[in-house]
């Protein structure tokens, strides 16, 4: 049955999930998973983490990663994905995740976006305490819990962590489900207590991976958002479109109201009106109705409507502000303070830098061909940026679409770099990258494995040619690479 969470048939025949895999298996998993350094993991370069949460992450570094471990190997899928284990989890922790109403994000791009400007509208627009969970995260793993207005403190999440990472101890003596929870479901019981624990009224989840059977897929939430479907993790959740749309539409259940950013004529747009007829919930399309009016032909705007939309169901639903009773809806999100709380949290979404030698650098994640051709359109476009010659460092995952994604930069680079975030895991080699890029004619292109080589060869260039005024560099291709170079980045910051 479509609905059924528990196991995935997918690529490689079908995987069982098998509450007695050996504890020997267990522990060459967590052994593999130990050798690779924890990039996502360290604390940010102008600092570190509190003592207790550098030990708490010591020991969540040892579970399964599926961020930083290689998802497939040739044609056999290795990541497991499955709700069992982090239900199993909630259950021993009593539900943490039903003490709150959520909106539920899901899609192949701006997820993250959605999400802050929904929770930042709910917070300082409607007065509702609010919390807000997000991945992967750029600089410090606090990104990815909020309450309020703020990251969660290192002391708290390192509770949090510690009591799930305590749980997870009783399933694996009880050899039940949450015996095979991974690092992100732990994250993501973690997220839901600490939501519990504040005593949120509200909390904005984005999904991981797909929907269906991600971790945060233990929701049942009244208002939903499926941003658009892309061919991304198609090894996991596709192969086609089709697929993926069906597993997205997953997080939409019977009575809910669905958001999306599909065409209705798209063949993803069809599958998920297919599954609205068959679950019982409702499909709205706000970019549809919006471009009877104009051209919604930039990714804020899109992330803007489809935002406005969710608060719009909210008042639909009877939902009203505490600050003066009003009804919710989408004009909270054109008030400057809102908007202004919400940008502050997008780290690595078009976040514009002036280095210290007068270059200005942008840094955003796009890791999509149309979410990097809408970003190339907006550069060819800009009053200040239209005319400088573009350099590009660029680096992505394995299963991203590396030629795609260079068509999209090649009319518009003048220098491209190649490069990579690590060594292992789920990253594509820069010099596999770069004979991608020898096939695309760009007019300068060099490779550089290490990415902050990539970074400072770069500038040198730029500086090398007096052209700091006249040059615009570009930090492109993963959320991962941004990490890995921001804090370099913000340390040669032009201070105002």
């Amino acid at each position: 049955m479509w609905r059924h969470r528990r196991l995935c048939p997918r690529l490689g025949g079908s995987f069982k999930f098998s509450r007695d895999m050996s504890t020997e298996q267990l522990k060459k998993e967590e052994a593999a998973n130990a050798k690779l350094p924890p990039v996502f993991s360290k604390g940010p370069s102008k600092g570190t983490y509190s003592p207790a949460l550098l030990d708490t992450l010591s020991r969540l570094d040892k579970l399964i990663d599926w961020e930083r471990r290689a998802r497939v190997v040739g044609t056999q899928r290795q990541m497991r994905v499955d709700t069992s284990p982090i239900i199993d989890l909630l259950e021993r922790m009593g539900n943490p995740h039903k003490h709150f109403q959520t909106v539920h994000i899901t899609g192949s791009k701006g997820k993250g976006s959605v999400t802050s400007l929904v929770s930042a509208a709910l917070f300082h627009g409607v007065g509702f305490s609010t919390g807000w969970y997000s991945s992967p995260h750029v600089e410090r793993i606090n990104e990815r819990i909020g309450i309020n207005d703020n990251c969660i403190e290192d002391d708290e999440l390192a509770f949090c962590l510690n009591k799930v990472l305590s749980v997870r101890e009783d399933a694996v003596r009880a050899q039940s489900f949450g015996s095979h929870s991974t690092w992100f479901d732990l994250v993501t019981a973690a997220a839901f207590l600490a939501f519990s624990r504040a005593k949120v009224e509200w909390a904005v989840v984005e999904c991981g991976l797909g929907g269906r059977l991600d971790s945060t897929n233990v929701l049942q939430s009244k208002i939903t958002v499926l941003t658009n479907v892309e061919l991304e993790h198609a090894e996991i959740i596709g192969p086609t479109r089709k697929d993926i749309a069906r597993e997205k539409a997953g997080i939409a259940y019977k009575g809910s109201v669905l958001i999306t950013g599909t065409d209705s004529n798209d063949e993803a747009g069809q599958v998920i009106d297919e599954i609205a007829q068959q679950v019982g919930f409702r499909v709205y399309r706000p970019l549809e109705q919006k471009e009877q009016t104009t051209i919604l032909s930039t990714i804020e705007a899109r992330n803007l409507c489809i935002s406005k939309e969710v608060l719009n169901q909210m008042g639909l639903l009877g939902y009203r502000t505490k600050v003066d009773n009003q009804v919710i809806s989408g004009e909270l999100l054109d008030r400057n303070e809102v908007l202004r709380n919400a940008k502050k949290r997008l780290l690595a979404r078009m976040e514009v830098f002036k280095l210290y030698n007068s270059l200005q650098l942008i840094l955003d994640g796009a890791h999509v061909p149309s979410s990097v051709g809408l970003i190339m359109k907006y550069i060819s476009s800009h009053p200040d940026w239209k005319h400088k010659k573009l350099h590009v460092i660029l680096g992505m995952g394995r299963d991203k679409h590396a030629e795609e994604i260079l068509d999209e930069l090649s009319p518009f680079v003048f220098h491209l770099y190649c490069t990579c975030v690590g060594s292992e895991g789920p990253y594509l080699a820069a010099e596999q990258l770069g004979e991608y890029a020898r096939q695309k004619h760009f007019q300068q292109l060099s490779v550089h494995p290490q990415c902050a080589d990539a970074l400072r060869s770069a500038i040198q260039n730029v500086e090398r040619e007096n052209a700091c005024e006249d040059s615009l560099l570009l930090v492109i291709g993963s959320l991962h690479l941004a990490g890995a170079l921001r804090p370099m980045i913000t340390s040669m910051t032009l201070q105002e």
